[in-house]
């Protein structure tokens, strides 16, 4: 067979898959553009589990007018223009790909005003191509639709799960950036039926305490060393068998093997739910390490071992379980390099807990819904 250059239509959908895997992608990505666009509201209604319809909508800066074909089109963005600023990325989103490749495989609805406008646009996608861009009155803000996803995918459409699977994986997402985004007031919607929704008052504790539910002390350490520092927060929880942990990273939730083994490992003794938020400096970073952003780098991953490991002694009090000699060798059998030790090839960080291969509970314990639309899907993850 000769080589021959593909067809845009054939290599739009195989770019799509490499960004789109369920509904999940898209909402991921929706909700970072909304958080990069300013918006304090935020809103995700899925029909079907996401299979006949999602929609997201937040009260963000808006997309104007004449930008709402280029928000859809591959390689376009506000968030980057050089190659430098692509060593310190700083907002969620950058790659300039997400719309385009969710219109390439789904009927695409977007609509948006832009701050001092006095009307907003529409703009209809179907199969990547462009249907309609016409002026319409709306409220500020944008509010993405997405229908009939991978409906010109057959093979891809029918490897999604049920519709309880699938919205137990977007809602756990959505209770994760609900505590990453204290100041932002996150809601859900199954089926037409309303399930959890957070304040927005910005008080991390309230969100945890939402989720965690109303008994225990939960209790918070700050931490901090060369390059980075580390707010934890913790639950015993006793009567667990083991620990959950999540972490984020610059406001990125991240979820790898390696660091959550690492976690894992050093909050053995302490059973419970922990979270810890890491901020530092964005070139310290590689975030453009797969098309869906799920991957993460860090520059010195032994820095971030050494910092959750004293998190989780200022924690522990004086446990003799939690010598600083058994996280040397935990840390060891790892192959985590010192906390001095730049990255060489190990310690990349991938937010696992909402893709394909992972559990679709949440982190901070099963989601729960409406009893029409997931009671039947809680009692197994996959079940069809």
């Amino acid at each position: 067979m000769k080589i021959t250059l593909l067809p845009e239509e054939v290599f739009s959908r195989i770019a799509a898959g490499e960004v789109v895997e369920r509904p999940i992608s898209v909402v991921k990505e929706a909700v970072e553009n909304s958080l990069d666009g300013g918006a304090t509201e935020i809103k995700v209604s899925l029909f079907e589990g996401g299979k006949m319809r999602i929609v997201v909508e937040d009260n963000g800066r808006g997309i104007p007018f004449e930008e709402l074909p280029l928000a859809a089109a591959p390689h376009a963005t506000s968030k980057l223009r050089t190659i430098e600023e692509l060593e310190a990325v700083s907002s969620l989103g950058f790659r300039g790909e997400a719309l385009a490749s969710i219109s390439a495989v789904s009927r695409f609805e977007l609509r948006s005003r832009a701050e001092g406008e006095e009307s907003g646009g529409l703009l209809k996608v179907e199969g990547g191509k462009q249907l309609l861009h016409t002026p319409i009155p709306c409220r500020p803000g944008t509010r993405l639709s997405v229908e009939d996803l991978f409906y010109n995918l057959p093979a891809r459409r029918k490897f999604l799960k049920s519709a309880a699977a699938e919205s137990r994986r977007v809602f756990s997402f959505l209770r994760d950036m609900a505590v990453a985004y204290p100041g932002v007031a996150f809601s859900e919607e199954s089926d037409g039926k309303e399930g959890f929704s957070s304040t927005g008052n910005g008080s991390r504790e309230d969100v945890l305490r939402l989720l965690w539910g109303g008994e225990g002390e939960i209790r918070r350490c700050d931490t901090a060393s060369a390059h980075l520092s580390l707010e934890s927060w913790f639950l015993p929880c006793p009567g667990r068998s083991r620990s959950t942990a999540v972490t984020f990273v610059n406001g990125r939730s991240v979820n790898d093997p390696l660091l959550r083994g690492a976690a894992g490992s050093l909050c053995r003794t302490l059973v419970g739910n922990w979270v810890f938020f890491f901020t530092l400096p964005a070139d310290l970073l590689d975030v453009n390490i797969h098309p869906a952003k799920w991957e993460i780098r860090f520059r010195y991953p032994g820095e971030v071992y050494d910092t959750v490991q004293q998190a989780v002694l200022n924690l522990s009090g004086s446990a003799p379980s939690l010598a600083p000699e058994s996280f040397s060798l935990r840390k060891k059998r790892a192959g985590i390099p010192g906390q001095g030790g730049p990255f060489k090839g190990g310690g990349s960080f991938s937010s696992e807990s909402h893709r394909d291969d992972a559990p679709a509970e949440s982190l901070f314990g099963r989601v729960s819904a409406p009893p029409s639309t997931l009671e039947e899907g809680v009692r197994t993850e996959d079940s069809p």
